[in-house]
């Protein structure tokens, strides 16, 4: 049998990992996006895609880098096009998530806004 001595020290070395784990589990945010990527596209995108840049430009753009596009139709016009976006799969350990880049055009398919936002998905 264990005495009362022994029994302390067993559990404070068993309760102490424990706790350090439960303790960065919660202080890890599993939903946090990834915000260097996150402002890497934005900079990237406000340097060489300003406002007026022609839709053709904006997808050559986002294939070089590996991407590409989906379109995005005018429901009246479907020879329109009013939209690009395109989705970057990101994960880690804890998480799936997802940049999501979208692409606005006026009539003439010139830019006239664009964003770049997160979605996490739950494991």
């Amino acid at each position: 049998m264990i005495d009362g001595n022994k029994r302390k020290k067993y559990l404070w070395w068993l309760l102490l990992p424990l706790t350090a784990i439960v303790g960065v589990w919660y202080a890890i945010d599993p939903n946090q996006p990834p915000t260097r990527e996150i402002e890497q596209f934005k900079q990237q995108i406000a340097a060489e895609l300003p406002r007026g840049t022609h839709r053709d430009a904006v997808e050559k753009w986002l294939i070089a880098r590996g991407h590409q596009p989906q379109v995005a139709e005018n429901s009246k016009n479907p020879r329109r096009i009013t939209g690009l976006s395109v989705r970057v799969p990101k994960s880690n350990w804890l998480s799936k998530g997802e940049i999501y880049l979208w692409f606005e055009f006026d009539d003439n398919g010139r830019l006239i806004k664009s964003s770049v936002d997160w979605y996490t998905y739950t494991l």
